[in-house]
């Protein structure tokens, strides 16, 4: 009993040895924000979301039919930063925002970003409201407008010297997604994370959720991930328009 202890505590530090020399090689480990499944359950993004309470309301009778010509979404959300780091990097809703966008472009839609709506928004007083914001997005020539908020904590995390650093992680996001022509709610989505994600990695999967909601309002998220996880094939996550 006492050798087969030895062996396990052996294979335990061997394990975190090698995660200490795979992440502090490029960057910092976080102890909260890595999943402790997640390198036997594929990738994070979608990690991220099998561990995520999603709520998505949608707008009564809106299908998929209807949203079919949709190509072009304005997403506007988040704010300069005017303290350290300045600019849209210090504001977490700014950075989920326009890693957002890329994501949906990689999807196949054309984006209109923060910057866009924001010169084209801004009036003679030089200030920007929700319906100046609606009519920039529709001079832009986008069909649909995201707006919303992110929520963000700080995570304690560990350096390739053992030097601690805290690091920004992203604990909910709220979307709204309107119909820019008629200004009318088209849905609304809340993803609350259990564990902290990274930016980058909740932004992606946002974005999966975007396109498979505006692909067909009806689909079961849940049910996608489902197929995900078993290997089942899932053409329109990736599709382009």
């Amino acid at each position: 009993m006492q050798h087969l202890h030895l062996n396990r505590k052996k294979t335990v530090l061997g394990f975190l040895l090698a995660l200490f020399v795979l992440y502090g090689c490029t960057g910092a480990l976080s102890l909260i924000s890595l999943p402790a499944t997640a390198y036997n359950l594929g990738s994070l993004v979608y990690q991220s979301i099998e561990n995520a309470e999603i709520s998505i309301a949608v707008k009564d009778g809106l299908t998929k039919e209807s949203l079919g010509p949709i190509t072009r979404i304005a997403i506007f959300m988040g704010e300069e930063s005017r303290i350290r780091p300045y600019g849209r990097i210090g504001d977490p809703g700014a950075v989920v925002a326009d890693n957002l966008a890329m994501e949906l472009l990689k999807c196949g839609y054309y984006v209109c970003d923060s910057e866009d709506i924001t010169r084209a928004a801004r009036g003679k007083s030089g200030q920007i409201d929700q319906v100046n914001t609606i009519d920039a997005a529709r001079l832009l020539g986008a069909e649909v407008i995201v707006t919303g908020h992110v929520t963000a904590g700080q995570n304690s995390t560990l350096g390739i010297a053992g030097v601690g650093r805290l690091t920004t992680v992203i604990q909910s996001v709220s979307l709204k997604i309107r119909e820019v022509k008629k200004g009318e709610t088209l849905m609304r989505m809340t993803i609350r994370y259990k564990i902290g994600q990274a930016p980058r990695v909740a932004a992606e999967g946002v974005a999966l959720i975007v396109k498979a909601k505006m692909s067909n309002p009806q689909a079961d998220i849940e049910r996608l991930l489902e197929d995900k996880r078993t290997g089942k094939t899932v053409i329109f996550l990736h599709a382009s328009r």
